[in-house]
């Protein structure tokens, strides 16, 4: 049963994704951060959300019409997130500048 959520936790969950792609492996299962064992857990997923929670939220949003979705990643596999990824590179760009002691790896 859904259930709305706020802007904060819409902040949290798209935030535990920029996480989870930044320090997952390709073939590390997502529910993986939540575990107790302390070889593969990721304290901050359970101190931000609670798994099952993350996982509702993930099966039901969308960030493009389904209408138009494979007609756009035929040409751009980044089409069905553009708005969102502009926004957040926008957003982190007036946040963030770069300086001297930048380390930038690979």
């Amino acid at each position: 049963m859904w259930k709305d959520i706020t802007s904060e936790e819409l902040f949290a969950f798209l935030g535990l994704c920029i996480v989870s792609g930044i320090r997952r492996t390709r073939k590390e299962p997502v529910a993986k951060p939540w575990t107790t064992n302390a070889a593969y857990a990721r304290p901050i997923f359970r101190a931000t959300m609670a798994r099952d929670k993350f996982f509702r939220i993930l099966r039901v949003i969308h960030v493009n019409g389904e209408t138009t979705r494979n007609q756009q990643r035929s040409t751009n596999k980044l089409a069905p997130i553009r708005n969102v990824f502009e926004s957040i590179i926008s957003t982190f760009q007036m946040v963030y500048t770069p300086n001297e002691q930048i380390t930038i790896d690979e």
